[in-house]
């Protein structure tokens, strides 16, 4: 039942994971997409942001990751910038 971070990558990345739904993806993209938000969360909570911040970030980059797929880096950006206003 550890803090995420000093699990380990691989066993945060599962118990991150366990904490959505991912249908999105079906393939090794789903694997890719789950660190992409541990990572995120990691970033937060290093920085110091408050724990709802925290979850707040990976609850907004997971939603954003699969708008990306395939899009051009112009898109892309636009993406990103969208949830930040």
């Amino acid at each position: 039942q550890g803090w995420i971070p000093l699990q380990g990558r691989e066993a945060g990345v599962q118990r991150l994971s366990c904490h959505f739904s991912w249908p999105e993806f079906c393939d090794e993209r789903r694997c890719f997409h789950q660190e992409f938000v541990y990572d995120i969360a990691m970033f937060a909570a290093a920085r110091g942001f408050p724990w709802p911040d925290v979850i707040r970030a990976a609850e907004t980059v997971k939603d954003i990751f699969p708008q990306l797929d395939g899009q051009s880096k112009q898109r892309r950006a636009v993406c990103v910038q969208r949830p930040c206003r």
